[in-house]
């Protein structure tokens, strides 16, 4: 997607090769994978930038400029830019930023996915493992940013499925994320508090809040979800838990007013 994106703007081929200097991307596809020898010398010997004046074909190199890439101060791999140099240098600094900017970008989205599902797989442990070691469980709700000693109230939300027959399974996951998304906008920077996809369901925990302010946010996101799908969302809503035990409780007693909820429509 990089190097696509770079080819766009400057209209030149680029190469992106990986900490080994193999090419890992290109926008010529006959070049993806092969080695690069360029990227591999400036790798081996920490060079600030390596031009090759015309194309070798025998070394397998053609002529333009190559940058190393640079991520937390190390070199994590190289962009290259195919033409001749008098013509591409101008572009080599920017394309450079710009590349270590997209991949620092990408590389915080990939942890925060896997932040996310971590956090997901959590919840389902915590709701419905049958031998949970509860001491192993408040270490790891830690860690992930639970703390299992406070009282959280349960919140479930059931979306109606979509009205039209066959619709494929990644438009329901898209629907489901951009509506954690809208969630997470409504509960603010508080960490404490989280939403996931639990059994295709909406799952809220709220996390020390009394009953009015708990039932204040859930109608909001109510709100929030039904204004901008123009769907009713029914759902239900616990008391707090009283231990860490007791949050399986309070997922019953919300699944039960959300199965309710969805009846009486």
């Amino acid at each position: 997607k990089i190097a696509d994106e770079m080819k766009e703007a400057i209209g030149r081929d680029i190469n992106i090769m990986d900490e080994t200097g193999r090419i890992l991307a290109s926008t010529n596809p006959a070049r993806q994978g092969q080695p690069h020898p360029a990227a591999e010398r400036i790798l081996r010997e920490q060079l600030p930038s390596l031009t090759v004046e015309e194309d070798q074909p025998e070394a397998g190199m053609q002529a333009g400029i190559n940058l190393p890439v640079r991520i937390d101060g190390a070199a994590a791999g190289v962009i290259g830019i195919t033409g001749p140099p008098e013509e591409v240098a101008g572009f080599g600094s920017v394309i450079k930023l710009l590349t270590e900017i997209l991949v620092e970008r990408a590389r915080k989205n990939q942890q925060a996915d896997r932040l996310e599902r971590a956090r997901g797989l959590f919840l389902e442990s915590w709701l419905f493992s049958h031998q949970e070691d509860w001491a192993d469980l408040e270490v790891r709700g830690r860690l992930l940013g639970f703390d299992l000693s406070s009282p959280y109230t349960v919140v479930i939300l059931r979306l109606p499925q979509p009205a039209l027959e066959g619709t494929v399974e990644h438009l329901r996951e898209m629907r489901s994320t951009l509506i954690l998304q809208m969630i997470r906008t409504r509960l603010g920077q508080d960490r404490r508090h989280e939403c996931a996809v639990i059994r295709d369901q909406i799952l809220i925990l709220l996390c020390g809040l009394n009953r009015a302010k708990a039932l204040a946010m859930a109608q909001g996101i109510c709100r929030d979800v039904e204004s901008y799908y123009a769907i009713q969302v029914p759902g239900g809503i616990s008391g707090p838990s009283h231990s860490p035990a007791d949050l399986r409780r309070c997922y019953q007693e919300a699944r039960t007013a959300s199965l309710a909820a969805a009846q009486s429509e």
